[in-house]
């Protein structure tokens, strides 16, 4: 006759068993939790560090932007009367500057953000459609800022070839890395230059530049607010 089974020892066993197994996956999702928040945390890290770079990028283009309007405000009153050729070749060559390669934006950490899936780390709503917002509205804006071109920069350096680092009393400083050594203007004389400005095709140039600079300083200014607004986010966040 068979033995009395141990039910009550069976059960045990089973139990034991049945314990071990959802602490094994209690112990799993912890540790990929653990894992997810500090890939999170990493990826907060850098995207704070990219938006800082951002908003002090956008900064210097806009004090930039605003030097080459004053420039280019001057290059048009100066049409209409004598200037000295230095200044003239100076607010050329400012007016010239801060052209549209110079829009650039570090999104690196967002485009492996998103290639990943790893979007879904941020656990903030908000943050993550801000996010969206914002590098989207990049792309948006340096695009267009892109298609706004004049043949002003050709023209100027045409008529005044650039020499870098040259520093005597020839020299015009058109900022702390680039000078035009007047000397290399050869035959190009005032009047020359003068006579090039008042053409109609140089004034028409003149206007494109200042639409050109207004435009990108309002898109500029749109990005640094959405910037900051994305910055303080994931400060919190942090």
């Amino acid at each position: 006759m068979p033995g009395k089974i141990p039910w009550t020892r069976v059960l045990a066993e089973g139990a034991v068993i049945v314990v071990s197994i959802l602490l094994a996956f209690s112990i799993d999702a912890w540790w990929e939790g653990r894992g997810e928040s500090q890939r999170a945390e990493d990826y907060l890290t850098r995207l704070h560090a990219d938006l800082v770079q951002d908003t002090a990028s956008i900064s210097y283009l806009l004090a930039g932007l605003a030097r080459k309007n004053a420039a280019l405000l001057s290059l048009q009153a100066a049409t209409q009367r004598g200037v000295d050729q230095a200044d003239f070749a100076s607010a050329m060559l400012q007016a010239e500057q801060y052209g549209w390669g110079q829009f650039q934006f570090n999104g690196t950490t967002f485009e492996d953000l998103r290639s990943t899936g790893n979007l879904r780390l941020i656990a903030d709503d908000e943050l993550r459609a801000r996010l969206v917002d914002y590098y989207e509205a990049w792309r948006l804006e340096q695009a267009r800022i892109a298609h706004r071109r004049s043949d002003l920069p050709a023209t100027v350096y045409r008529l005044l070839p650039i020499e870098f680092g040259v520093a005597d009393s020839l020299t015009v400083t058109v900022d702390e890395n680039q000078a035009l050594d007047l000397r290399e203007l050869g035959a190009v004389k005032a009047d020359d230059l003068m006579d090039a400005a008042r053409e109609p095709s140089f004034q028409r140039d003149i206007v494109h530049e200042l639409n050109y600079t207004g435009f990108a300083r309002t898109a500029l200014l749109r990005l640094h607010q959405r910037a900051l607004r994305v910055l303080i986010l994931v400060e919190d966040a942090l």
